[in-house]
């Protein structure tokens, strides 16, 4: 949570790690990062507003501030939810996929601590962390700067995420299914 005091407004900062941002590679891998989640303007993905370098070097970028809980926390707090409310949370997330498909881009952790349910009235979610997204089908000469071997959650992550195969679009929708079935009982499937 910051403020953004140039155009006075709150913002949440995402920093890279000093000890991390120390070799080239992690510093390009967190630029590509933002750039990724910078190409979604969809209603249930956070947007990203700004990229800089501080002046001490530490890379960073803001996104729109999310009032509200992650569905991690929702659950842990009050339980399943109801099946027609969990449904809508499916249903809007699918939406942000089906977005994040277009640029080539699959999220690789999607799970109930990267949903935001956000206050207010009804169900609305807004999809978080684009921290280990790739960028699949030729849409960005940079794909070779994405994490080799296992990345995830491993409680909703696919089969091929696990084995180190390719991983396309099916991989969000498995841990799509994954997260339904953990907001429906309150345990993760696996």
């Amino acid at each position: 949570r910051a403020i953004d005091t140039t155009l006075r407004f709150l913002v949440a900062l995402k920093v890279i790690d000093p000890r991390v941002a120390g070799l080239e590679i992690n510093r390009e891998r967190f630029l590509r990062e933002a750039r990724a989640a910078a190409r979604l303007r969809h209603p249930h993905v956070t947007s990203v507003l700004y990229y800089g370098i501080g002046p001490r070097g530490q890379c960073f970028y803001t996104m729109e501030f999310v009032e509200g809980e992650t569905l991690a926390v929702r659950v842990q707090r009050s339980g399943p939810l109801p099946v027609r409310d969990a449904l809508e949370v499916i249903a809007q997330v699918a939406s942000a996929l089906e977005a994040a498909e277009q640029p080539g881009l699959v999220h690789r952790d999607l799970k109930p601590a990267n949903l935001m349910l956000t206050k207010g009235k009804g169900i609305n979610v807004k999809v978080i962390d684009f921290g280990l997204a790739k960028v699949i089908g030729g849409h960005e000469p940079t794909e070779s700067l994405t994490h080799d071997g296992f990345v995830g959650t491993p409680a909703f992550a696919s089969p091929e995420q696990f084995c180190g195969v390719g991983v396309d679009r099916r991989s969000d929708y498995f841990s799509l299914g994954s997260t339904l079935f953990y907001l429906l009982t309150g345990a993760a499937p696996f």
